[in-house]
């Protein structure tokens, strides 16, 4: 059963996706692989990456698609591109939850958000040892794109 979405132009989304049975597979390893992925789905299906976060059971992005793409487009290449770069079969849950953003504190407090996911993950991973920069933080990638605030504006009112 396919699931409908509304597509609406200029639109921001904030995606989360898991992994079949929330198992590990973005592990050091294939977090990149998922990262060359991305860069093939971004390279066939445009669209504006503002940041992402890969934890070995699920991933985060913040983007918005360009030109006529769609969000099930992007997610279904990225999904078996992954997929395929993995090698072990299918790898994510079918579906993924997506929200649209609809404004510039929403922008913002989403990518806080897939920030903190990173750092909430660590510490439970090492039991709320203090995390100090990005090297103690080795089973899982965060990248934020900082785009200049005036690109944003035709996205966001």
């Amino acid at each position: 059963m396919s699931q409908r979405r509304l597509i609406l132009p200029n639109v921001i989304y904030f995606v989360t996706s898991n992994t079949k049975y929330r198992l590990p597979f973005l592990d050091n390893k294939n977090a990149s692989k998922f990262i060359s992925a991305l860069k093939r789905t971004k390279s066939k299906h445009p669209f504006r990456l503002f940041g992402f976060v890969i934890i070995p059971d699920h991933i985060h992005l913040l983007f918005q698609p360009q030109k006529r793409e769609t969000i099930s487009k992007i997610m279904l290449c990225l999904k078996r591109s992954t997929a395929f770069e993995i090698g072990d079969g299918p790898i994510w849950q079918p579906r993924f939850h997506d929200h649209i953003i609809r404004n510039k504190k929403k922008f913002n407090n989403h990518l806080n958000y897939i920030y903190f996911n990173l750092i909430k993950h660590e510490f439970r991973k090492n039991n709320n040892v203090k995390i100090l920069n990005n090297s103690h933080l080795p089973r899982a990638t965060f990248k934020f794109y900082n785009e200049p605030r005036s690109q944003l504006r035709g996205s966001l009112t």
